[in-house]
């Protein structure tokens, strides 16, 4: 449970950065860094992390459900 929290929230970060950031500037252990000066910025990483913070939280929330004894 706080696994998924902890993972959506890194998640959320990554896709920020991504947005905000140019392909030059993001840090060199991320994929789509540039060494060159490019005014590019990586839309689609940034979504796909979104979509995993996304499924971190449902994770999350689906392990703090009800159990249901029988």
């Amino acid at each position: 449970m706080i696994a998924g929290v902890v993972l959506g929230v890194i998640f959320i970060i990554i896709g920020v950065v991504y947005l905000t950031q140019t392909a030059s500037n993001l840090p060199a252990f991320f994929p789509g860094h540039v060494a060159v000066t490019t005014a590019a910025h990586h839309t689609k990483y940034a979504i796909l992390a979104f979509l995993i913070a996304i499924v971190g939280f449902a994770l999350a929330w689906y392990g703090t459900g009800s159990k249901k004894q029988n």
